[in-house]
Parts: C-alpha cells; sequence; structure tokens
C-alpha cells in the first residue's frame, strides 16, 4: 500500500484538496508536514502523523527532522502532494525524501477522484 505526504500549510485555498487526497484512498501512512501556526487548525479523523515543523529555522534543520520522521516508516511507493506550503517546506520534504531513497509519484484530488502528476 502506499503512503502519502503532503504539505499543509500556507496557500489560500489549498486545504480541501489536501482533504480530498486523504478521504479518498486508504492510505498506508499519513504524513502532514505543518507550520507551528497550523497544527491545531488540521482536524482529520483518519490516523496520521503530524510533523510540526519551525519554520524560522535552517533548511538543514528542516531537512534533519523530516529525514528523522520518516525513516524506518516510508518505504516503497510514497505520493507526494506539495499543493499547500512555501518553498521552503517543499524544498526539505524533496531532499529528505531523496535521502531515505523512497520512489515518490506527484498526485492532486480532482473532482474524479485522485490524479497522479507525475
Amino acid at each position: 500500500m502506499t503512503s502519502l505526504v503532503v504539505c499543509m500549510s500556507s496557500g489560500k485555498g489549498t486545504w480541501s484538496n489536501i482533504y480530498s487526497l486523504i478521504k479518498f484512498q486508504d492510505w498506508e501512512n499519513i504524513f502532514i508536514i505543518t507550520q507551528t501556526f497550523f497544527k491545531d487548525k488540521i482536524k482529520l479523523e483518519k490516523p496520521h502523523n503530524l510533523i510540526v515543523i519551525d519554520e524560522t529555522e535552517t533548511i538543514q534543520s528542516i531537512i534533519a527532522q523530516l529525514t528523522e520522521n520518516f525513516k524506518d516508516k516510508l518505504v516503497g511507493d510514497v505520493a507526494v502532494n506539495m499543493i499547500s506550503g512555501t518553498g521552503k517546506e517543499h524544498t526539505a520534504l524533496l531532499i529528505s525524501l531523496f535521502k531515505i531513497g523512497v520512489g515518490i509519484r506527484f498526485i492532486e484530488a480532482t473532482e474524479q477522484g485522485i490524479n497522479e502528476i507525475w
């Protein structure tokens, strides 16, 4: 089964897309990367791993934090969505996934269901 990793922080109107992704499919694991400001605003019924990053930290620090959270929990195929968040979050996420050596595919939620972008 596939794990889902999403950035869920800034970006007007992006959270509904992420909620749809989570709802449309059963995932082995769900990892949500968010900033301190947003952590209490995320409401999900499905089990998930919330990774709260401090956006004022260096990108190297965020990469280390994400890598540690993913290590031994993500293997094989990982679906990624970065519709929400900042470039700093996105860069740290991609580098940490590359470091642990998983295969990634980018997805989005559409009215027809989940669409694989790449």
